[in-house]
């Protein structure tokens, strides 16, 4: 996935292999979009993972969800061109054509 998702992909290969533990006195340190370059709610990066790995994800565990997943996936498109977003739109685009097709790793543009 490199990037959004890989943590749920784990915990559901993980089903029903392990416990499941609670550490209350655990603390941990995030910093939020590190690795995008930008807020989680504006980098073209974060969006685009996080379509792609959806769909990634949403084809390997539950593919009879996976008309739920594109179809709000494609709201968010149809939002994008009312907006007349051509960057955002095609960087969506891109991600559910890789999303759909099953392309992974970092994004290569």
């Amino acid at each position: 996935y490199f990037l959004y998702f890989e943590e749920i992909d784990w915990a559901d290969r993980a089903r029903g292999r392990f416990a499941l533990a609670w550490a209350p006195d655990s603390v941990v340190f995030h910093r939020e979009s590190a690795a995008t370059g930008g807020t989680a709610n504006t980098s073209s990066a974060a969006a685009y993972y996080f379509f792609r790995n959806r769909l990634l994800h949403a084809r390997r565990f539950s593919p009879a969800r996976l008309p739920t997943v594109l179809g709000r996936m494609f709201i968010t498109v149809a939002k994008r061109v009312i907006q007349r977003d051509g960057p955002g739109l095609r960087l969506l685009i891109g991600a559910i054509r890789d999303g759909l097709t099953g392309r992974s790793g970092k994004r290569r543009d």
